[in-house]
């Protein structure tokens, strides 16, 4: 078992946790950035925490918590890693985002009446042959 806990600071990033259309219309320099793709978050202050548990040689399980610290919201990620050979690999990802409305990961406003903008729950699968 293995664990890791990081600190990330975005200085192009929205310090008062409000990411409302106007607030962002506000800060060209951070959707630019997100436009051109060298950045994916909207605010200043992240930590994230993980932990690799190997449950057995060939299965590995990650969850990793990476919180917003400027609005209280956090996307929650459950990895696993299943080893089926030397040449194939199956990998299977759970993304639980969690937050109240009108913070990075539990949605935000998008100006349009019923249009919130937001991750939600979300599940990812993957088969791997390396030949």
């Amino acid at each position: 078992m293995s664990g890791a806990i990081e600190y990330h600071f975005n200085g192009f990033g929205e310090s008062d946790g409000r990411y409302d259309p106007l607030s962002l219309a506000e800060n060209p320099q951070l959707l630019a950035r997100i436009d051109r793709g060298q950045m994916f978050t909207l605010a200043r202050n992240y930590l994230a925490g993980s932990v690799l548990i190997e449950m057995t040689p060939l299965w590995t399980v990650t969850p990793v918590l990476l919180a917003n610290l400027d609005d209280t919201s956090a996307l929650f990620q459950l990895t696993m890693n299943y080893s089926l050979g030397d040449n194939m690999t199956v990998l299977g990802n759970i993304n639980i985002p969690v937050g109240p409305g009108g913070t990075e990961f539990g949605g935000i406003d998008s100006s349009q009446p019923g249009l919130h903008l937001s991750l939600g729950p979300g599940v990812f699968a993957q088969f791997a042959w390396y030949f």
